[in-house]
């Protein structure tokens, strides 16, 4: 019984240690993506359309850039809340970053990298901590 328990402690631990690296990695994309880190590069856009389009959680406000079809999936797109969305116009300079290979761009104040999603990883990160060193307790006792 005590070799059923150890083996599902340790798969569980596993789990829970490639939970965090994953929130980890999503942490510091999201810290570069602000200019916090390196690992963005960062390219000024014209805004060429926008409009407010049906999501799937409702309407999503979106800009386009480099003439894209605004109502395509494209890397020339990004969506953003509405309030930054109001304030933006065509014709208006965008920053958007890039990070590392992902061809996605990312506004550097965008939904991604909004305070929200940050406080959200962070406590997600604590809790898989929390949660392996219980674990870890739990395999040496």
């Amino acid at each position: 019984m005590r070799v059923v328990r150890t083996i599902a402690i340790l798969v569980l631990i596993s789990f829970v240690v490639w939970l965090a690296l994953f929130t980890s990695a999503k942490l510091y994309k999201m810290t570069a993506i602000r200019g916090w880190v390196p690992g963005a590069i960062y390219k000024e856009h014209v805004v060429t359309d926008k409009r407010v389009l049906d999501g799937e959680y409702g309407p999503a406000h979106w800009i386009a850039w480099e003439g894209a079809d605004i109502t395509q999936r494209s890397t020339f797109r990004e969506t953003l809340d509405e309030e930054q969305w109001e304030t933006i116009n065509i014709g208006d300079k965008v920053a958007i970053a890039y990070y590392r290979d992902d061809p996605e761009p990312y506004k550097l104040d965008g939904i991604y990298v909004s305070p929200g999603n940050f406080v959200f990883d962070l406590i997600l990160l604590i809790g898989e901590i929390l949660v392996i060193i219980i674990l870890v307790r739990l395999l040496l006792t």
